[in-house]
C-alpha cells in the first residue's frame, strides 16, 4: 500500500514542509557537482603520492570547479542556460594563436561557436578580432 511513497526526515523542525521538499529537490545539484569533480575535472589524484601534491591537485580541481560554476551562473544571468559539459566544451573550443612577424605580434583566433561567444559575453571579455591573412 506504500509503494511509490517515500519519507523525508529532517532535524530542522522550524522548516515548513515546502522548504524541506525544496531542499530535497535541490540535492541533484550537489550530486552533479560531485560527478563533475570526479569525472570531468578528474579530481582523483591517481598519479600523486605525496600529501602536498594530492592537496595541490585537489585545490586546483576545486578552483576549476568554482570557476565553472561562476561561469554557469553568469550565463544564466545573461539568459543563456547550458549544461556544464557544453560550457566546458565551449571553453575548450576557444583557440588563439600568437604570430610574430617582423617584430610585430598578431593574434589569430579560430572560428568561435555561439556558446563560446556567449561565455565571453557573460564574463564581459571582448571577443578577440580575427585577422585575415
Amino acid at each position: 500500500s506504500w509503494d511509490g511513497f517515500y519519507g523525508i526526515q529532517c532535524s530542522k523542525i522550524e522548516l515548513s514542509t515546502g522548504e524541506v521538499l525544496n531542499a530535497y529537490r535541490r540535492l541533484w545539484k550537489i550530486e552533479e557537482s560531485f560527478r563533475i569533480l570526479k569525472s570531468s575535472l578528474q579530481s582523483r589524484p591517481v598519479f600523486h603520492w605525496s600529501e602536498k601534491r594530492i592537496r595541490g591537485h585537489l585545490i586546483i580541481c576545486f578552483i576549476a570547479f568554482l570557476l565553472q560554476r561562476i561561469l554557469e551562473l553568469r550565463l544564466i544571468e545573461c539568459g543563456y542556460e547550458h549544461t556544464p559539459d557544453k560550457i566546458r566544451k565551449a571553453v575548450q573550443d576557444l583557440e588563439l594563436s600568437v604570430i610574430k612577424v617582423g617584430g610585430q605580434t598578431m593574434y589569430l583566433r579560430s572560428s568561435m561557436p555561439e556558446l563560446s561567444a556567449n561565455n565571453l559575453r557573460a564574463l564581459r571579455i571582448p571577443k578577440p578580432k580575427s585577422l585575415s591573412l
